[in-house]
């Protein structure tokens, strides 16, 4: 073995080791890359730091991404929630839809808001004025989901069902229908019925 050994290769105590001192006791410990002979250890660990290499560029290169739940921004290695709470929490919200849903009797899709409102460009449906993204209910005009036909009337907690409305857009629709809604804002003054000026 110690004659078929590379230059770089050395003989210590009758035995072959790499430059990095690994043991090359067999052909086992020998791979053969472009017609030269590698020592297999030194080898994988080139692999395992070049896909780790790659790992990280295609993190770093990832868009930037908000939180499901709070909208946060994430590090790049997070996926949907910045953190663990957020990702029970929303969880535990998607979960309170479904009993909703199920006691109206009506078909359930489960929705995450953020998704929702992400959609709806961060535009209330309802007044057409701008939502902030960084309000937390119970704030008037903190976003919520409100349902286009309410589950009381029969609506579907679907994504075509659903739109990003202010808070208090949606406490003031309470459960109006689509064209009752429209009748109650004309009769109101229209879309600026809060003294705001749309854009």
């Amino acid at each position: 073995m110690a004659t078929l050994a590379p230059s770089k290769w050395h003989v210590v105590d009758g035995q072959v080791e790499c430059q990095r001192g690994h043991l090359i006791a067999s052909d086992a410990d020998v791979v053969h890359v472009q017609n030269r002979r590698r020592c297999r250890k030194c080898h994988n660990d080139r692999n395992r730091r070049s896909a780790a290499n790659v790992h990280a560029a295609e993190v770093a290169a990832r868009p930037e991404r908000r939180c499901l739940r709070c909208a946060a921004r994430m590090a790049p290695n997070r996926t949907r929630f910045c953190s663990g709470d957020c990702s029970t929490a929303e969880h535990a919200r998607v979960q309170q839809d479904r009993e909703r849903a199920e006691a109206a009797g009506v078909a359930f899709e489960p929705l995450h808001r953020l998704e929702v409102y992400e959609r709806d460009e961060w535009t209330c449906r309802l007044c057409a004025l701008p939502v902030s993204w960084f309000l937390r209910w119970p704030h008037d005009w903190s976003p919520v989901l409100d349902h286009r036909v309410p589950l009381a009337l029969g609506g579907d907690h679907v994504a075509a069902n659903v739109q990003l409305a202010h808070a208090i857009c949606n406490a003031w629709k309470r459960d109006l229908g689509p064209a009752g809604f429209a009748r109650a804002l004309a009769e109101l003054g229209g879309a600026d019925v809060w003294g705001v000026a749309r854009a």
